[in-house]
């Protein structure tokens, strides 16, 4: 069972960042890790009720005749879906085939509402609206990313650059809309594929879709490397793995100057003695 979720996110750039930074930070394990904590709790508050648990509902209430048991008191019911206390059945004024559209049924809770009403409602909720009661989840359970694809949309000024140079337009202080897609997948044991990473790049006036690959300027040969903070990346954007090295800080690299002027100064003092 795969799940697809559609975000935007609106990132807000360090100073001096290029556009080519930004990609590499989408094809990041950080960037896929923030996705995966952002998204599962939004997906647990929006599950639907189980496909073939509201299938078994529908049948039952096909079976039973709910609607002609609730002909009489159709026209009172108070639906809160549709806050409509009138039922569509009784605006129809043709054959039983219009009846059958809309009648009242009942949970298993005891509440009643429109059955098209409720249908809906269940699609996107797995709960009773009146009650809370709980019916059987469509998203229950365990799930991993299997994919994760995210296409950052040119800001206005970048859209004039070009194409062969704009991975290095910058970006720094500005929001870049980041449109993603997530693949996500029901995990029945445990994960043997790393997950799969693709950074795009859209023109929004235009529509058009490309990669910085398509240009004669790859991310990777940028110097900037202030999102590399992983040891090892185990993705794939869809062209190869890589391995990133991890970022060597401006205090490690004054420390490690400091030592060797010490180590040259005690040189010295020892040729001095001697």
């Amino acid at each position: 069972m795969e799940v697809t979720v559609r975000v935007e996110v609106h990132y807000c750039t360090p100073p001096d960042t290029v556009l080519g930074d930004v990609l590499r930070l989408l094809r990041s394990c950080t960037w896929a890790a923030f996705m995966a904590r952002h998204i599962g709790p939004r997906l647990e508050k929006v599950s639907p009720v189980d496909a073939s648990a509201l299938e078994a509902l529908d049948r039952q209430w096909r079976a039973t005749g709910r609607y002609d048991a609730c002909s009489s008191s159709s026209k009172s019911v108070d639906c809160v879906i549709c806050m409509d206390a009138s039922s569509e059945d009784a605006e129809q004024d043709g054959t039983s085939r219009h009846r059958s559209r809309n009648w009242v049924v009942q949970l298993p809770c005891g509440h009643n509402f429109h059955r098209r009403c409720i249908r809906s409602w269940l699609e996107l909720q797995s709960t009773c609206p009146i009650c809370r009661w709980q019916f059987p989840k469509e998203f229950a359970g365990r799930f991993i990313v299997r994919r994760v694809q995210s296409t950052a949309v040119l800001p206005q000024p970048v859209r004039s650059w070009p194409r062969s140079h704009i991975a290095l337009a910058p970006v720094g202080g500005h929001s870049v809309r980041v449109e993603v897609l997530l693949t996500l997948e029901k995990a029945v044991a445990v994960p043997s594929q790393p997950c799969e990473l693709a950074a795009l790049l859209m023109d929004e006036a235009s529509g058009e879709t490309f990669t910085e690959v398509d240009t004669s300027v790859l991310s990777n040969r940028i110097a900037s490397t202030r999102f590399a903070t992983m040891d090892a990346a185990k993705v794939s954007d869809g062209l190869s793995s890589s391995r990133v090295a991890p970022r060597e800080t401006g205090r490690k690299r004054r420390c490690c100057r400091r030592k060797q002027q010490a180590e040259v100064s005690k040189r010295q003092r020892v040729g001095i003695e001697k």
